[in-house]
């Protein structure tokens, strides 16, 4: 046999080859399946937007003398972050996380970081895995209190002098504040979840969430300010799926008068 004939039989038995896979897994190649157990993962887009007449955000109460005595580069944000809408409606700094039955939320590798600069603390809404090591941290060049108003984690109330950190365990899922006593004006929120999935929406309202697994699920929305709401979706498992929520101010229940 030449050296001709005996590549054309290397070529049929590679065609062979390729082409003697199960119509199963043609099946999940098209629809983009992997094989074994595991289900397809896709992307959640969404937006939160207040359901209600957006207002301009609002200065911060600052006495002159207080904010000349802190210290920092760069002129202060004045800004009151506590409930922050976009002209369009876009709601900042909500939180929503995303339970998934039989996963956990992953560790990051170093502590999560909550820093006091600029004489605010930022972020102002920081999420955190219940397990992880939060790290509190000071840039300015004067010295910060850090004050944790938490009811299941232990609280830490301490000074923090200029270049120096502090680090913080957390134990348990629960949204708390943290708070300066020198610079009163100064106030964040840390939200510590056991949910695989979360995130943060920014200025706009707008969020992602990646490595959904397609199915039906339960989001859970937090703001500081509006509460708490839960919101019902479905991941597809073709295209990112798009969602588009409100949170609206919630009414106060009036209590009954005993007679």
């Amino acid at each position: 046999m030449n050296g001709t004939m005996i590549l054309a039989a290397c070529l049929v038995a590679l065609t062979g080859a390729v082409r003697s896979h199960s119509p199963r897994d043609n099946d999940d190649i098209s629809r983009g399946r992997p094989s074994g157990k595991s289900a397809p993962k896709t992307v959640l887009i969404g937006k939160v937007s207040f359901e209600g007449k957006p207002s301009p955000p609002k200065d911060l109460k600052i006495e002159p003398s207080q904010q000349k005595s802190c210290q920092h580069d760069g002129k202060m944000d004045m800004t009151d972050r506590s409930l922050l809408i976009a002209r369009d409606g876009g709601l900042a700094n909500v939180v929503v996380t995303i339970d998934v039955e039989g996963m956990k939320p992953s560790m990051p590798k170093e502590p999560v970081v909550l820093d006091n600069r600029g004489c605010r603390f930022e972020p102002h809404v920081l999420v955190i895995p219940v397990g992880a090591q939060l790290k509190f941290k000071n840039s300015d060049p004067t010295s910060h209190n850090i004050h944790t108003y938490s009811k299941r984690t232990s609280s830490i109330n301490k000074t923090i002098p200029p270049g120096s950190e502090v680090a913080h365990a957390i134990k348990r899922s629960e949204a708390f504040s943290v708070q300066c006593d020198i610079h009163p004006w100064m106030q964040g929120w840390i939200f510590a979840t056991d949910a695989p999935f979360s995130a943060v929406t920014g200025p706009d309202g707008s969020f992602s969430i990646d490595g959904l697994p397609a199915g039906d699920y339960e989001a859970k929305l937090w703001h500081e300010r509006l509460g708490r709401l839960t919101q019902s979706f479905t991941i597809t498992e073709r295209e990112p799926t798009e969602v588009e929520w409100n949170m609206g101010q919630q009414k106060k229940s009036k209590k009954r008068r005993r007679r």
